[in-house]
């Protein structure tokens, strides 16, 4: 990538406008403060690295209109061998599995022990 710099230091007085190659590390680095990760990246958002230069991932979309119970904790996302996309969505209260245009709950009926005991002793 080049870069106009101007010199105005010139004794002349008139503007030294030169080319200079810029080296930028592909990647964001956190490992290291803003200042000492020199010619690097250090905050970053909706970017990706393709060949060593940043490409703007251009925003975000919206999959579907849902109410979910909860506030969202994780997504986990999958391919079948069919190539069906899977979204699960886990809250801290439910567990849903997006499949097309319909979101399914697929959180698991709790047990009560004691109730098993007494279906056993009858």
């Amino acid at each position: 990538m080049k870069v106009l710099l101007q010199d105005l230091a010139q004794p002349s007085g008139l503007i030294n406008m030169t080319l200079q190659k810029l080296q930028f590390k592909p990647g964001v680095n956190r490992d290291v403060t803003n200042y000492s990760n020199e010619g690097g990246w250090f905050e970053c958002d909706k970017v990706r690295f393709l060949n060593g230069y940043p490409e703007k991932i251009k925003g975000w979309q919206q999959n579907g209109v849902y109410t979910l119970e909860g506030t969202c904790r994780a997504l986990f996302g999958w391919v079948t061998s069919f190539t069906d996309n899977f979204l699960a969505i886990g809250t801290n209260s439910k567990v849903y599995i997006d499949v097309g245009e319909n979101l399914n709950d697929i959180t698991p009926i709790p047990v009560n022990p004691t109730s098993k005991a007494k279906d056993k002793s009858s």
